[in-house]
C-alpha cells in the first residue's frame, strides 16, 4: 500500500500530479528556483534585515502578530532546503554554499537585533522572548514537520499557497533576534538558550526536508544541480563568490 503512494503518479482534474513522484523536467526547475532565491543579493540581504528589524520590534512589543508578519517575509528558509538539496546529493560544493549563507544570515538577524536592541533597551522580558528560550522534543516535531512541509511544497507548484502558512510555523528568525536582545544586555545565558533552540529548529527543517527530497528522488538530479552551481561560481552570481 505505502509503495502504491509513493510510486504511482496520480494526476487531479487540474493537470498536477500528486503523490511523491515527480518527473526530472520539474526536478530542474525546483533547483534552479531554490538556487535563485538564496543567492546573496541586495534583495536577499534587504529582506532578511527588513524581516529581522519586524520580528526584533515584534519581541519587544510582546506581539505575536508583528512577529508572524516578519516571519512571512524572511529569506531565511530557502538556503536550509538547498543545504539539504546539498546532503541528497552529496555535492560537497552546494553544502559549503549553503552553510555559508545560512551563517552570513545568521548573523545579519542577531546583528540587526543588537543594534534595534540598544536603541530601545529592554529591561524585562516578556512572554514571547522568554519562549524562545524553550527546546524540547515537541518544538524539535514541529520543525521537523515544517521542513516536511515546505521541502512537499516547493516540488507541487499547486501547493505553493501553503509557504506562508509553513513559513509561520519555521521559527528560525525569532530565536535569533533573541540572541541580539540576549547580547545587548550581556544576558549571555538567554543567548546561549536561544541559539539552542535556533540550532534545533534548524536540525529539525533540514531533516525533514532530506527526506522529502529523498524521496523525491532529487538524486536522479545530481549532474544538473552540479552545474547550475557550477555556473553559478563562474558567473558570480552570488555575492559569495
Amino acid at each position: 500500500m505505502l509503495e502504491f503512494f509513493f510510486k504511482k503518479k496520480i494526476v487531479g482534474k487540474n493537470g498536477h500530479e500528486h503523490g511523491l513522484k515527480i518527473t526530472k523536467r520539474i526536478q530542474l526547475e525546483i533547483v534552479e528556483e531554490l538556487l535563485d532565491s538564496s543567492r546573496l543579493t541586495f534583495d536577499f540581504y534587504l529582506m532578511l534585515i527588513l524581516s529581522a528589524i519586524v520580528v526584533t520590534l515584534g519581541l519587544m512589543l510582546n506581539n505575536s502578530a508583528v512577529i508572524i508578519g516578519g516571519m512571512l517575509i524572511t529569506p531565511l528558509l530557502t538556503p536550509i532546503l538547498t543545504l539539504a538539496l546539498g546532503i541528497v546529493i552529496a555535492d560537497g560544493k552546494l553544502i559549503w554554499r549553503s552553510i555559508k549563507i545560512i551563517f552570513i544570515s545568521s548573523l545579519i538577524i542577531v546583528g540587526v537585533s543588537l543594534i534595534i536592541s540598544f536603541m530601545f533597551p529592554v529591561t524585562e522580558y516578556n512572554l514571547e522572548i522568554e519562549s524562545r528560550l524553550i527546546s524540547n522534543i515537541p518544538y524539535f516535531l514541529v520543525a521537523f514537520t515544517a521542513g516536511l512541509a515546505a521541502t512537499f511544497a516547493w516540488a507541487k507548484k499547486n501547493l505553493y499557497a501553503m509557504l506562508p502558512g509553513v513559513a509561520i510555523s519555521v521559527s528560525l528568525l525569532p530565536p535569533l533576534s533573541v540572541v541580539g536582545i540576549g547580547l545587548s544586555n550581556l544576558h549571555l545565558a538567554v543567548a546561549r538558550e536561544s541559539l539552542v533552540t535556533f540550532s534545533l529548529n534548524l536540525f529539525g527543517i533540514i531533516l525533514g526536508s532530506v527526506i522529502i527530497f529523498s524521496l523525491l528522488n532529487f538524486y536522479k538530479a545530481k549532474k544538473e544541480t552540479q552545474k547550475e552551481v557550477l555556473k553559478e561560481e563562474k558567473t558570480g552570481q552570488n555575492y559569495l563568490s
